[in-house]
């Protein structure tokens, strides 16, 4: 039981930012993904390789050696250069605080490796923390992932239940924490998925019949996205809302159809270049 715990980590930890990167490189858009916790993120994992490497627990040493260029990547695709800065700066926060761990420990007689371990399973809540927040900014979700975040998520828990099983309060810790933040994220995905797109702006509008056609395609819109909500909602009022369906779109057909007619020029009415020639 514990050989697949710490072997399905094993996997996931090697392999979680994969479908982030894939996501990044397709949609081109990076609303939702934190650059400071991928930059913490680069030293989290070099420090663990390292820690792994002292303590030889070659376990951890082979999907932090992996996650390390990954990390790496979405630091380099998910920020401009401004941010990129910021989230360099942050990076450069915690690694100092990871060598202030490990000195204190060498101090204490015991070794850096205690010490560094301690401060690498606190030091997750700061890694996820800024993910969480980018995730609930207004600017949306576009570029999150979810198979990532559910990686995230069953990473957690295979760690949380190591640590039980293992009476590792430190390891259950880390899980616990892994698991929260999947879960808040992917309900900010779900939060942002279900609010309506914003309207359509006045300057858009394209000049005569047409523009009014689109403006009042928007409004139907917005009346038949009300209808649909009420269908999901409230099962006594399906039928009400298919008719109101229907009136709105046959009421908006025909308006459009009025607004294109009333731009035709008439054949009887002579246009103004014939009447100049007569």
């Amino acid at each position: 039981m514990l050989f697949f715990m710490t072997g399905f980590a094993t996997v996931v930890g090697c392999c979680f930012l994969i479908p982030q990167l894939v996501h990044l490189v397709r949609v081109g858009d990076a609303s939702g993904v934190s650059p400071h916790a991928a930059a913490i993120g680069v030293v989290q994992t070099t420090s663990w390789a390292l820690y792994g490497i002292g303590t030889g627990a070659w376990a951890v040493v082979v999907p932090s050696a992996i996650a390390i260029p990954q990390y790496v990547a979405v630091v380099l695709l998910a920020t401009s250069a401004a941010k990129r800065s910021s989230a360099i700066g942050q990076g450069v926060l915690a690694a100092l605080a990871v060598l202030v761990a490990a000195g204190a420990s060498a101090l204490g007689g015991s070794g850096p490796w205690p010490g560094l371990g301690t401060a690498l399973t606190m030091a997750v809540v700061w890694q996820y923390l800024p993910a969480v927040v980018e995730a609930y900014r207004p600017t949306g979700t576009r570029g999150l992932s979810c198979p990532t975040w559910f990686l995230i998520g069953g990473n957690g828990l295979s760690w949380a239940a190591y640590g039980v099983v293992t009476r590792a309060t430190a390891v259950t810790c880390y899980g616990v924490v892994l698991v929260s933040a999947a879960a808040a994220v992917l309900s900010a995905i779900y939060v942002h998925a279900e609010r309506p797109p914003a309207p359509t702006s006045p300057s858009d509008h394209r000049p005569g019949g047409e523009g009014q056609a689109l403006t009042s395609a928007g409004a139907t819109s917005g009346r038949v996205r009300s209808a649909l909500a009420s269908v999901g909602t409230s099962r006594p009022s399906v039928p009400l809302a298919t008719a109101g369906l229907v009136g709105l779109f046959l009421r908006n057909r025909a308006r459009t159809g009025a607004s294109m007619k009333s731009q035709r020029p008439n054949p009887l009415i002579p246009r103004a270049d014939e009447r100049a020639r007569r």
